[in-house]
C-alpha cells in the first residue's frame, strides 16, 4: 500500500495532511531472457563478436558481472568478454578470442545460464536463457602444407631444406625446379634441387646468397604449378616464418697455418663482413697486429676487393719456443665505411722448438799478457740474442786474476762479440781452457736454463825462466869473463834498465856486481867483483832479475851459479894426483899404479860419465862436458876410492 502527503505551504490552513493507504496490486509474471547473435560469426572470427540479450517479466539489474553469464559449447579459445546493460530489458554480449583448433562443421551453442543476481527481484539461483547462435565453420581448400624440420633464420637459408605434403592428390613426375615458385622469399633465396620425391611428399633445398635482410620473413609460401599434380591446379602451402638476424660488422683472417718458419714473408687473407673498405688505397699505418712474438711486423697491406685485402707479415728470426694462440690484427675505422675499428679473429703461430746452443765462432787462443782488448765471435744456434745484452750476465770458469768481461755487443740475431779488459795480476804456468756462461735473459725463447758454450778459448801461458849460460865462476877467473843469461818467455821491457833491478841471492861474501850489460831483451851479461877470500868454494848463488823491468808479473830467479875457490890440482895423497886443467882430466899415480875407474858426477849426484883406469902412471882424459862443476871418484880395483870436486872450462 501506499499514501500521499500534502505539504502546509499548499494549504490555507497551515497544516500537513497524509491521505488514507490505497493498495497495489502486484502481477507475479515469469522472466525470461531471449539470447541471438547480430551478426553471422565465422570460424577464425570469433573474436569481438556480438549477441543481443532480452528479458521478459523482469528488470536487468544495474550492474552486470560477466562471471554470472556462462555459456555452454563455445569453441576452445572462445569466451564471454564483456556484458553491456542496454536498459531494464535490453543487455549486449561480446565475445573474446579465436578458436584455437579448427572445426570443418558449424558449431551451434544453446546453453546460457544467467546468475539470479543479474535480474531484479528474481528469487531463483540462476535462469537459463532461450536461443542459439551459430558459428559456421570454413570448409578449407590448402592441399599442400610445408614444414621444416628447423626453423628457417637468415643464418640456415643456405643449404636448408623444407618439405611439401600433398593432402590428397599426388605429384606428377619427373619433378624440377622449374615445378615450384617461392612466395614472399628474402631476396638471394632460390631452389636449389629437388629431391626425396615420394607420391605425396617432396623435399626442397634451398640456396642463399647471403644477400642481407633485417626483417622476418612472416608469409614465406611455396606454390605447386598445375602441371606437376594431380589435381591440375596451382596449389601454394601454408606460410611459415623466416627469422632475420642482425648481423654485426666483422674482420676475418685466414692463413693455411702460421709457423715460426714462414712467418716472414707470410700473407694473410682478409675478409671483411657487413663492412667495406671506403676506397682502394689502404694504409699499412692503420693496420696492427697484437699478441704476435717480437720481431715480427706489417710489410704491407694490399687491396683486393671492397671486402677482401691480403696482409704481408715480416719477421726478423727472433727464436720463440712457446705458441702465440691468439694472434689478431687491428685495423681501424677510417679504413671501413661503418668507420667501426675492427679486431679479427684469433690466429695460432706455431713456434719451432727447437734446442739453444753457443759456441765460439773460431778456436781462440789468448797469449798470457795480450788478455786486454781481446775480442771474441760468439755465435747462437737455435735461438737468438736480445738487441740489449748485459756483459753481468756472461761469465767465464776461469779468467787470469785481474781479467773480466768488459763489454758484450750485439751483432745479430745469431751472433755477439764479447770482449776482455784488464791484464793478468798474477802470473799462470799451467794451459786453462774457459768455458763461457751466458744467463737465460740474453736470448729469446729461453726455457729458464742458462747457456754453457760447446768450446772454449784457450789461455796460453808463460812459463818464465832465467838461465845463466854458465854453471859456476872461478875465483881465479871471475873478473875476466861476463856472466851470460837468457830468457825464456819473459823478456826485459826496457833495455835501458837500472842495474839496480838485478840483484845476486846468496852469493859469496865479497861478490858483487859490477856492471850489467843488456845485449837485447832476453839477453843480458854481468861482470862480477870478487874481494873474498876463497872460503866459499862450492857456494851455489842466483840472479834476481826485477819484475818491474819484465813483462812477466814476477821476479824472476836464475838457475844455479857455483862458485869455485882459485884451486885446479889437489894431492888426493902421496901416491894419487886428480886434477883438470881446461876441459882435461888428469890423473896421477905414483909409485905403484893400479887399474880401476873413474866415475864424473855433477853436482846434483847425477852420473855424467865413467872412464877406465889403466895401471900406468899418468891417465889422460877429455869428456865431452859442458862447462860446470864436477865431482870426480876414482875408484881402485881393490875398492880404494879417491875424490876431487873441479871445474871443467872449455
Amino acid at each position: 500500500s501506499f499514501a500521499i502527503t500534502l505539504e502546509q505551504v499548499e494549504v490555507v490552513s497551515n497544516n500537513n495532511y497524509t491521505s488514507n493507504a490505497l493498495l497495489i496490486q502486484a502481477v507475479d509474471d515469469d522472466e525470461s531472457v531471449a539470447f541471438a547473435a547480430l551478426n553471422t560469426i565465422t570460424e577464425g572470427a570469433e573474436d569481438g563478436a556480438q549477441l543481443e540479450a532480452v528479458l521478459t517479466g523482469g528488470t536487468f539489474a544495474q550492474t552486470q558481472i560477466v562471471s554470472e553469464w556462462v555459456f555452454t559449447g563455445l569453441p576452445a579459445g572462445v569466451t564471454l568478454g564483456a556484458v553491456d546493460r542496454i536498459d531494464h530489458t535490453n543487455a549486449i554480449l561480446t565475445l573474446s578470442g579465436n578458436a584455437l583448433s579448427d572445426y570443418d562443421v558449424d558449431v551451434v551453442v544453446d546453453q546460457l545460464s544467467i546468475g539470479g543476481s543479474q535480474i531484479n527481484d528474481f528469487a531463483e539461483v540462476a535462469l537459463s536463457a532461450l536461443g542459439e547462435i551459430t558459428f559456421e565453420a570454413i570448409n578449407e581448400t590448402q592441399e599442400l602444407f610445408l614444414s621444416t624440420i628447423d626453423p628457417l633464420t637468415e643464418s640456415n637459408l643456405g643449404g636448408a631444406v623444407v618439405g611439401l605434403k600433398l593432402s590428397s592428390g599426388s605429384f606428377i613426375t619427373p619433378l624440377g625446379v622449374e615445378d615450384f615458385n617461392l612466395n614472399n622469399q628474402p631476396t638471394g633465396v632460390t631452389i636449389q634441387s629437388v629431391s626425396d620425391i615420394q607420391t605425396d611428399s617432396v623435399a626442397l633445398t634451398l640456396a642463399f646468397d647471403g644477400t642481407d635482410f633485417d626483417i622476418d620473413v612472416t608469409n614465406f609460401r611455396v606454390t605447386l604449378l598445375a602441371q606437376a599434380n594431380s589435381t591440375s591446379e596451382e596449389l601454394t602451402s601454408n606460410a611459415i616464418t623466416i627469422t632475420a638476424e642482425t648481423e654485426t660488422q666483422s674482420m676475418v683472417i685466414s692463413h693455411a697455418g702460421l709457423t715460426e718458419a714462414n712467418l716472414d714473408g707470410a700473407v694473410i687473407n682478409l675478409e671483411l663482413a657487413f663492412d667495406s673498405f671506403v676506397d682502394n688505397i689502404l694504409d699499412v699505418d692503420n693496420f696492427n697486429i697484437e699478441n704476435a712474438p717480437a720481431g715480427c711486423g706489417i710489410s704491407t697491406v694490399n687491396y683486393t676487393s671492397a671486402s677482401t685485402g691480403t696482409i704481408t707479415l715480416n719477421f726478423d728470426g727472433t727464436d720463440f719456443d712457446t705458441d702465440y694462440p691468439e694472434f689478431v690484427i687491428t685495423m681501424q675505422g677510417t679504413e671501413v665505411t661503418s668507420a667501426i675499428t675492427h679486431t679479427s679473429n684469433n690466429l695460432v703461430i706455431t713456434a719451432v722448438n727447437d734446442s739453444e746452443s753457443i759456441a765460439f765462432s773460431a778456436n781462440y787462443t789468448v797469449q798470457e799478457s795480450e788478455e786486454n782488448g781481446a775480442t771474441f765471435e760468439v755465435e747462437l744456434t737455435g735461438g737468438t740474442f736480445n738487441v740489449t745484452l748485459t756483459s753481468a750476465d756472461w761469465s767465464m770458469n776461469w779468467l787470469p786474476t785481474g781479467v773480466t768481461i768488459s763489454s758484450v755487443e750485439y751483432v745479430g740475431p745469431n751472433h755477439a762479440n764479447m770482449q776482455l779488459s784488464g791484464i793478468r795480476s798474477e802470473d799462470y804456468d799451467n794451459y786453462e781452457n774457459a768455458i763461457l756462461q751466458i744467463d737465460e735473459s740474453q736470448f729469446n725463447a729461453s726455457d729458464g736454463v742458462s747457456l754453457v758454450s760447446e768450446n772454449s778459448i784457450a789461455f796460453v801461458p808463460y812459463v818464465e825462466s832465467l838461465q845463466s849460460l854458465a854453471d859456476s865462476v872461478n875465483e881465479n877467473t871471475i873478473n875476466e869473463p861476463n856472466l851470460q843469461f837468457e830468457f825464456t818467455d819473459d823478456w826485459i821491457t826496457n833495455i835501458s834498465a837500472s842495474a839496480n833491478n838485478f840483484i845476486l841471492q846468496n852469493e859469496p861474501v865479497g861478490l858483487s856486481i859490477s856492471n850489467v850489460i843488456i845485449q837485447d831483451s832476453a839477453h843480458f851479461a854481468i861482470e862480477l867483483t870478487y874481494t873474498g877470500d876463497g872460503s866459499s868454494e862450492g857456494q851455489t848463488f842466483n840472479l834476481l832479475v826485477n819484475n818491474s823491468i819484465l813483462n812477466g808479473v814476477e821476479d824472476l830467479l836464475s838457475s844455479d851459479i857455483v862458485f869455485i875457490s882459485g884451486v885446479s890440482v889437489e894431492t888426493l895423497n902421496s901416491s894419487v894426483e886428480l886434477y883438470t886443467s881446461d876441459n882435461e882430466i888428469f890423473l896421477k899415480q905414483h909409485n905403484s899404479a893400479q887399474k880401476g875407474k873413474l866415475e864424473i858426477y855433477e853436482v846434483n849426484g847425477h852420473i855424467t860419465d865413467v872412464l877406465p883406469v889403466e895401471a900406468r902412471s899418468i891417465n889422460y882424459y877429455r869428456p865431452v862436458l859442458k862447462n860446470g862443476v864436477y865431482i870426480l871418484r876414482f875408484v881402485t880395483e881393490q875398492g880404494r876410492m879417491y875424490m876431487h870436486k873441479c871445474i871443467i872450462q872449455k
